[in-house]
């Protein structure tokens, strides 16, 4: 069974409905470090290396204003 944030597009290929953004969207990002920062995306993540351990939460890299970066969960950001 598919878990429920699992689409079926049209095409037969599989969407994760929790990624709403898109490469060039920009963000606020809402929770952890980097809380309150405008951001832009730059590419959308499956899985991610943390304390040498894989984490399979989706989320995106996010150009911060600053010109870092960074990787964010995809319940860390927000429309701008």
């Amino acid at each position: 069974m598919r878990p429920d944030y699992l689409a079926l597009r049209p095409d037969g290929s599989i969407v994760d409905t929790r990624l709403r953004f898109g490469r060039d969207d920009r963000v606020r990002i809402t929770r952890g470090p980097h809380a309150g920062s405008l951001a832009t995306v730059e590419s959308l993540l499956g899985c991610w290396i943390k304390d040498n351990s894989p984490q399979s939460e989706p989320g995106y890299n996010v150009a911060l204003d600053g010109g870092d970066v960074v990787s964010v969960r995809w319940d860390w950001v927000a429309p701008v």
